[in-house]
């Protein structure tokens, strides 16, 4: 949490993940673009072929 939604992703795929949804927030406290929650929680042990979903601020248009 809180790193920009590019690098957690690339993290994630680094780390043998290959289903990483990403869910944008406009509600959401923080930074345009940076993962402010994240399902399952850090360090959960994940099954192959699990999904990871990463909330993020904002709404996943360019920003300005």
């Amino acid at each position: 949490m809180g790193r920009d939604v590019d690098a957690g992703r690339q993290t994630l795929i680094q780390l043998g993940l290959k289903d990483v949804k990403v869910i944008y927030d406009p509600m959401a406290i923080g930074t345009r673009g940076t993962i402010v929650a994240q399902s399952p929680v850090a360090n959960a042990t994940i099954l192959p072929g699990g999904t990871v979903q990463l909330r993020v601020a904002g709404d996943g248009g360019v920003s300005p």
